[in-house]
Parts: C-alpha cells; structure tokens; sequence
C-alpha cells in the first residue's frame, strides 16, 4: 500500500489537516448513518503522525482508470 503522512499530503493539496482527515473518512470504508464508504483509502496514526494509505482497493480504482 501507498503511504503517504497527513502533514505531506496537506502541504500538496493547500487544505488543513482537518478538512482532508474529513474529506478521507468519506472515501474510507467508516460507516456513515447507514452506509459504508468504498474502502479507497484508511488514516493510521503513528506514534503522534497520521498517515494516508491507499487500499488495494484505491489501487484497483487508480489501475482501472489508466485503461
């Protein structure tokens, strides 16, 4: 899996941790009210540092849309 720190993918993107940790949830596979998300991407915590990896299944999204 990809992995890439919170802080680092902030810096890229010009958004606060806060609205990219929000933004993630939705395209993790957390359980919103009744619905799943599509598992492309999960937040793990390291010691004091947030990491972003992309799933197998984020990978097979990224793989499809190169065909």
């Amino acid at each position: 899996m990809a992995t890439v720190p919170l802080s680092r993918l902030s810096k890229i993107l010009g958004e606060s941790a806060s609205v990219l940790m929000r933004e993630i949830t939705l395209m993790s596979d957390a359980q919103i009210g009744a619905q799943c998300g599509p598992g492309w991407v999960s937040l793990r915590q390291d010691e004091s540092r947030w990491l972003v990896l992309l799933t197998p299944a984020g990978r097979a999204l990224l793989e499809e849309g190169a065909r």
